[in-house]
C-alpha cells in the first residue's frame, strides 16, 4: 500500500464508492455522507484533522435537489473552501465537477443538468480565482457512450459508474 494519504469528501456519492477496490494501493479516507449538503460538510469537518497529500471536493447535488439556488450554494462552497484553507496548503485541494444525472430517470422538478452546468462553472470560475485544481468530471460522463450504464437510478452511480469516475481520479493520484 502506497504512503500516500487521500481525502475524499462528499455526499452518498463519495461514501457508496469502494474506494479500497477502485483506487489501490492508495489509502484512502472517505469522507462522504448521504444526503450532505455544503453546509453540512462543513459542520462536519470544523474539527478534524485534514492531513492528507490530496483532498478531493465533489458536492452540490443534494443542495440543488433541495432546491437551494446556484448563488446560495456557492456562498456556502466558499466558506467550506475557507474552512479547508486553514487546515490544508491550497495545492493539495481539488474540486470535482458535479455529476450529471439521468434526467429521464431521475425525476426531480427542482434541478436538472442545466442547473449543475450552471454550479458547475461557478465551481470552475472559484477554483480559478483561488488557484485550485478543478477537475471537470462531468464532461466524462455525459460524453460516455451509454449514460444510462453510469446510474442506478439516474443520480447514484452504478459499477460502471464508479470505474469511470475512479479512473479518472487514479491519474491524480
Amino acid at each position: 500500500m502506497s504512503d500516500k494519504k487521500y481525502i475524499l469528501i462528499g455526499d452518498s456519492i463519495t461514501e457508496w464508492g469502494a474506494w479500497d477496490n477502485l483506487l489501490p494501493p492508495h489509502k484512502i479516507i472517505n469522507l462522504g455522507v448521504a444526503g450532505n449538503k455544503v453546509n453540512q460538510v462543513y459542520e462536519r469537518i470544523v474539527n478534524m484533522e485534514l492531513n492528507c497529500d490530496k483532498l478531493f471536493l465533489l458536492i452540490g447535488v443534494n443542495n440543488l435537489g433541495d432546491g437551494d439556488r446556484v448563488e446560495y450554494v456557492m456562498k456556502d462552497y466558499g466558506k467550506l473552501l475557507d474552512l479547508i484553507f486553514t487546515k490544508l496548503d491550497k495545492s493539495k485541494i481539488n474540486l470535482i465537477s458535479v455529476l450529471p444525472i439521468d434526467e429521464g430517470e431521475w425525476i426531480n422538478p427542482n434541478f436538472g443538468n442545466r442547473t449543475i452546468e450552471k454550479l458547475n462553472s461557478e465551481i470552475k470560475l472559484l477554483s480559478k480565482k483561488l488557484d485550485l485544481n478543478y477537475i471537470k468530471m462531468d464532461e466524462k460522463f455525459l460524453n460516455y457512450s451509454n449514460p444510462k450504464e453510469l446510474y442506478t437510478d439516474g443520480l447514484h452511480l452504478s459499477e460502471k459508474g464508479y470505474e469511470l469516475y475512479s479512473n479518472e481520479l487514479l491519474k491524480l493520484l
